[in-house]
């Protein structure tokens, strides 16, 4: 799910992109608000599992990114590493063994 918001903001960023010109019309306005409640969201899910945390970490890594003139270009990408690495090898379940009666 998340990762389908994470593209639809990236096209509607785009979108807006095309539109900048015509920044005072309603439809401009209307897109960009849009935009805004979407990022929003995106920015306050709470991922439920690997693939929703690495597709929030990418999003913001990528806005961080795109608005940073590369100054952080190897912190970015270091923790894209981990997150990566974090997402490749899950934590083993524990295993109960004895206790509450099992």
């Amino acid at each position: 799910m998340i990762s389908i918001m994470v593209e639809e903001f990236r096209e509607m960023q785009s979108q807006l992109v095309r539109e900048l010109e015509h920044y005072e019309t309603p439809r401009f306005k209307a897109l960009d608000d849009r935009l805004s409640h979407l990022f929003e969201a995106i920015y306050r899910h709470k991922p439920q599992n690997a693939a929703e945390a690495h597709a929030v970490l990418g999003f913001l890594l990528d806005l961080i990114e795109n608005n940073d003139a590369s100054d952080n270009h190897r912190f970015i990408e270091r923790i894209r590493e981990i997150a990566g690495t974090c997402a490749a090898h899950p934590a083993p379940a524990l295993e109960i063994t004895c206790g509450a009666g099992i």
